[in-house]
């Protein structure tokens, strides 16, 4: 028999942060505010929206792909989870053209731009009214590190905290 039922792990969990959310709701502040801003700006639209490690077919680029590490850190009477949050413009690689590298850099100060809007920097709540993070700030902009062999690009650095104080109801409920 299990020491504990599969309720009592999802009503734990639900104490702690979770990242997916995290993810899924950047991807889809992003999909829904930087088609537009990109057009604007005459920068290339993007093709794929994804995780950072998903396969993308040949002509899936430009992409922007999320990506997360966290960390813990003892918080007053609970925890904290700081999710070091990138979001990647990538094209194709292992090499790409000045013009691509140019366009990489400025999608992601555009990205930094709408990631940094009052509204999107916290606290942010899911539909549901769960928390997903209490603030979003930003970290900086980089590289894909040239020793990556899938895409070249660059990234916006971004830094969510998730407290546990309250809970975070990110995981669902058990099926009756």
């Amino acid at each position: 028999m299990a020491e504990f039922t599969p309720e009592q792990i999802i009503a734990h969990l639900n104490t702690m942060p979770r990242a997916v959310p995290v993810l899924d709701a950047v991807l889809e502040i992003l999909e829904d505010s930087l088609p537009g801003a990109l057009a604007a700006l005459n920068l290339p639209a993007i093709v794929t929206w994804g995780y950072a490690g998903e396969e993308i077919a040949g002509h899936g680029f430009p992409a922007i792909l999320v990506t997360d590490a966290i960390r813990t850190e003892v918080v007053g009477v609970g925890f904290a989870d700081t999710n070091a949050l990138a979001v990647i413009c990538a094209f194709g690689g292992p090499t790409i053209t000045r013009r691509q590298l140019q366009d990489a850099l400025d999608t992601a100060q555009v990205v930094r731009g709408i990631l940094t809007m009052p509204a999107v920097v916290g606290p942010r709540y899911a539909p549901d009214g769960s928390l997903l993070w209490a603030h979003l700030l930003q970290d900086g902009i980089s590289l894909v590190p040239p020793n990556f062999p899938m895409y070249r690009g660059a990234q916006a650095q971004f830094h969510a905290t998730q407290y546990t104080v309250q809970g975070s109801n990110l995981w669902p409920s058990p099926e009756p």
